[in-house]
């Protein structure tokens, strides 16, 4: 019997069937901006080559290893080593796996728990790829359902780590605490009145992350940004977002009634009368939706509603590309009629 053969088939798992994320329920401070924040913890077994450079047996042994811990820490837990497309495109989009990580190759796995606050990846970049996600700017919540689970495997796991590096990790730059912190922001105000270029530089020099939705190699489309901070003091980014806060509140604040009714009409209007719409494109009506949601326009869905259609919005069961656009503008004009 192989490791893999101990965990549960999930191949008939079908999207509907997927639990929510945590991140998307009810409690959300300050989301009128920030929309979710994220602690991701990395940690490597000691004795095994990172995921990149192991052998597929060692990689399976790996992964055993981590089973072994799961279940000798009574952590609830569902375990996930087969995807169809779609499910990926969905937990994606839900943001509980990266886009590249290659579930259904041996030796891999996802961890979620039953509230879907936490998904670990085993065998991505790192041997352990322990991530929480929760609603609105909660970085407290989010670090302490990571630390947690990192802390319960730890009991049974023996993580590398040395006294001159801290934890070892796949990446250099996350060695040391192998700790991430992150949260999504959407700064639509800012994008419109063209004073994003100066928060950019300022980021840059406070020597924190700027990417876009889905991470690295991924634009600010719909003014949907991740700002992060791999340093242990998280200082730096808990400034800059309190910053980012005012700054985005006083920018909708001061951009004309007339102007901004303009602008999420003809965005409302773009989402009901195109029959093919880009990915890109259809974030940027949610853009513009979700801040008339959260200024409390009537007529529109509410902000947290908006938040899921965002997330849900790029599993098209398509492989092909005009087919998902078709697929994508139909469930947009219905989402905006509703």
């Amino acid at each position: 019997m192989t490791p893999d053969s101990f965990f549960p088939s999930w191949q008939t798992m079908v999207t509907r069937s997927i639990a929510q994320p945590a991140w998307l329920g009810p409690d959300a401070p300050d989301n009128d901006v920030v929309i979710s924040s994220r602690v991701r913890i990395a940690r490597n077994l000691k004795g095994h080559r990172f995921p990149h450079h192991a052998t597929e047996p060692e990689l399976r042994d790996i992964l055993h290893k981590v089973r072994e811990a799961v279940t000798a820490s009574d952590l609830v837990t569902e375990w996930v080593t087969q995807l169809s497309t779609l499910e990926q495109n969905y937990l994606v989009a839900s943001r509980l796996i990266s886009k590249d990580f290659a579930v259904n190759q041996p030796g891999r796995a996802i961890i979620m728990d039953t509230d879907r606050l936490t998904s670990t990846l085993v065998n991505e970049e790192d041997h352990l790829r322990i991530q929480a996600l929760s609603g609105g700017l909660s970085l407290g919540t989010a670090k302490m359902a990571a630390a947690y689970f990192c802390e319960r495997l730890g009991r049974n796991l023996d993580y590398a780590v040395t006294p001159e590096l801290g934890h070892l990790t796949a990446s250099p730059s996350n060695a040391g605490a192998g700790m991430r912190r992150s949260v999504l922001i959407h700064v639509v105000g800012l994008a419109h009145r063209g004073e994003l270029q100066n928060w950019v530089a300022k980021i840059i020099d406070a020597k924190l992350i700027l990417r876009g939705l889905y991470g690295e190699a991924t634009r600010g489309t719909g003014a949907l940004f991740q700002l992060s901070s791999t340093r242990d003091d998280s200082d730096a980014l808990e400034s800059i977002i309190e910053e980012l806060l005012r700054a985005e509140r006083k920018a909708r604040f001061t951009v004309g009634k007339r102007d901004f009714e303009e602008r999420v009409e003809a965005a409302r209007t773009f989402g009901i009368t195109n029959r093919s719409i880009s990915h890109a494109d259809a974030l940027r009506v949610l853009s513009w939706m979700r801040w008339a949601a959260a200024v409390g326009r009537p007529n529109i869905p509410s902000v947290r509603q908006i938040d899921e259609r965002i997330a849900t919005l790029e599993a098209a069961p398509y492989a092909t590309s005009a087919r998902a656009s078709r697929w994508r503008a139909d469930i947009l004009r219905k989402f905006i009629e509703q």
